[in-house]
Order: structure tokens, then sequence, then C-alpha cells
């Protein structure tokens, strides 16, 4: 018996003092931080993709001159085809568990469904869920060409999302994981716009990818952002700026932000009413007339506000079903829910039947404070 121990504490031994008996320098990787997918001039080889990998420095050979990133760009009309082709250029392996940022060509999701694009990323099993998805209307690969913004593009354009808490012009992040998850429901929804101005990287506005076709059918500017945040209620900050008559400017910023959305199936005729609840502060006054304290002043503000909010979301929604006939509000979420027997039977054409939906809105605004002037 103690030999039959003492042999198995040195195989034990062996096994903990052996370490990994597959691990790799990290210098002899290759780590996608960013994949582009455009569409190629080439009609055999349709699409371009472009990664982007990390410049991995040496610390046994001193400090490096190197850019921290450099890209590689190959075509194709098989993303797994282009991938493997670059074992004749890229000496190390290549791994994407670290891939940050999926940017998609608009141009490229014309011809060919979202869910076509990104099968082999989803289906490869060292892929994360957590890449942020992009849309572009320029070249992705332009945009993970820039220089001047941070040192490695992909790094920065991840980071630039996280400002969604502080406007109401930026939508919230959209993981591939959620993508994939509206791909495979057919549902409708937005991804966030990236574009390039004055060589610089900047989000803007929105685009939107159909359910039914899971194809690019439009694009949204940032005040149709704006009022999508406040429909779904998905805001956590930003401001309303408002002119009256007279040119005279005030803003108001949120605090606060509830928003409900009542769903009504009546004879076969669809409605909605969202209730927009808010509460925020006057952060910027150019009237001269009045006190911002006085009851009378302060419910102009107020109704003021409630009524440029009541635009946006007007305006956007007038777009979402004249133009695109495209639910990326969610409202098809908030019908289920009420009216699941229904549900079943017209969410095949549920599109159609959003772009034919009365909706209505109610706003209410309540300012609760005036800055470093004072609270109510």
């Amino acid at each position: 018996m103690k030999t039959t121990y003492r042999l198995l504490s040195i195989l034990l031994a062996f096994i903990v003092l052996a370490g990994c008996w597959d691990n790799k320098d990290i210098e002899e990787l290759s780590f996608i931080l960013g994949a582009a997918f455009d569409k190629s001039e080439d009609e055999e080889n349709p699409i371009e993709y472009t990664g982007q990998l990390a410049t991995l420095q040496n610390e046994n050979v001193g400090p490096s001159n190197l850019p921290p990133f450099h890209n590689f760009t190959l075509t194709g009309d098989s993303i797994h085809e282009i991938i493997r082709e670059l074992a004749m250029e890229e000496p190390n392996p290549l791994y994407t568990n670290h891939l940050k940022v999926i940017i998609l060509q608009e141009n490229l999701l014309e011809d060919y469904p979202m869910s076509s694009i990104l099968n082999q990323v989803t289906r490869d099993n060292v892929s994360r869920m957590s890449p942020r998805m992009f849309l572009t209307r320029e070249s992705g690969k332009e945009v993970l060409s820039v220089e001047g913004n941070a040192d490695i593009p992909s790094t920065y354009l991840r980071e630039l999302t996280n400002n969604h808490t502080r406007t109401t012009g930026l939508l919230p992040s959209v993981r591939l994981g959620d993508a994939v998850t509206y791909l495979s429901t057919k549902s409708s929804f937005l991804m966030p716009n990236v574009e390039l101005v004055n060589s610089d990287i900047k989000l803007n506005g929105a685009g939107i990818i159909k359910g039914k076709t899971q194809k690019y059918a439009g694009h949204l500017d940032q005040s149709d952002v704006e009022g999508v945040n406040w429909i779904k209620g998905q805001a956590t900050g930003g401001v309303v700026k408002m002119k009256n008559d007279d040119g005279v400017v005030t803003v108001y910023e949120l605090q606060t932000l509830d928003t409900k959305v009542i769903p009504k199936w009546s004879g076969g005729t669809l409605s909605f009413q969202v209730n927009v609840t808010s509460s925020g502060w006057i952060t910027e006054d150019w009237s001269q007339e009045g006190d911002s304290f006085e009851s009378a002043q302060l419910e102009k503000v107020e109704k003021e506000t409630s009524k440029e909010v009541t635009r946006m979301m007007e305006d956007v929604m007038k777009k979402l079903q004249e133009e695109y006939a495209a639910d990326v509000v969610g409202f098809h979420e908030r019908f289920r829910i009420a009216y699941p027997k229904e549900w079943e039977r017209v969410k095949g054409e549920w599109d159609e039947l959003f772009a034919e939906a009365d909706v209505t809105f109610d706003v209410d605004i309540t300012v609760t404070g005036f800055g470093s002037e004072g609270t109510k």
C-alpha cells in the first residue's frame, strides 16, 4: 500500500511540475482586435475582410518603435477561406477571443443577409459574444486604419460606446450576442453608425437591419436616435435643447426617465400609447425675463421641453412606420406579453402591422433643479 501511495505521489508531482504542456509564448500569437466586412469591387470575391492585429512587444529585446497594431485585408466569397488564406501571410496562429469590434459596411448588407456574413464568426468555437457591433456608410477598412484618435482604433471605437450614458444621441452598445438574438428571432433592430470626420472616428446615428430580410434598410440621424432612446426609456443621461419664437435657448438635462408602452388590440386594429415621465434640471437658460423659480416660468419650461421630446418621438416614429416599416423600438415585445395568442398569429407580418399602428405620446416633464442656482 505504501508503495502505491509513493507511486501516486511521484505521478502527481510530474503532472504539477510539468506545467502547461501546450503553452505558447504570447509573442508567438496573433490576436485579432477588430474585424471589418466591406463590399469588394471584385464580383468573384465580393467580400473584403480587414482584420486588425495587436503588435505584441517582446520585453526581452527592449522598447520597440513598431506601431501598436497592423492590419491585413483579403477578399473572397467565404469568410473562413479568407482567414485561412491569411496563414500564407501571417506566421503566427490567429485568435479571435480578444475581438473587440466588428464593423459591417452598409453596402455589403444591402446585398447579403447579416446572418450569412456573421455565420463563420458565430460558429467559431473560440469566438465570444461580447464584441461591439457597428455599421458604416463608408469603409470599415478605413475606420480601422485611422491613427489619429488613439493607439489602436478598435479599442478607441469600443470605448466610444460607453458615452451613451452621457447623451441621448448614442445608442447603448450592441454586442454580437445581441445581434445574433435579433437575427434568430427575425426582429428588426438598430446598430450604431461609425463614420470618419476629418480623419477622426465618430459615432453618428444608426442603421436599420430588417428582421425579415436581415439586410440593411436605412439610416437614422442623431435626432432620430434621441427619439428612439426616449421611446424605449433607455437614456440615462443627456440634454434637450429648446428655442422659443424669439430664439432664446433653454437646456434641460434629464436625471430620470421612465417609459411605459401600452398596446391595444381591438377588432384587428393595433394601437400603442406611450407614456414618458422624466425629471431633470435646467442647466442653461438665456432668458433675461422672469424668475426661473416662479411657477409660471417653470411650467412654461416644462411645457416647452415636453413639446420638444414629443416632436422627436413623433418624427422618428413617422420615419420608422412610413419609410422603413421596421419596429426597432421593441413594441413587438410589449404586444407579445400583452396578447400572446394574437402574437403567434401575426408575428410573421409584424413589421407591416407595426407600420399601420396608431401611436400616441404623452410626455410629463418635471424640473427639479436649476443647476447652481438652487433646487425646486
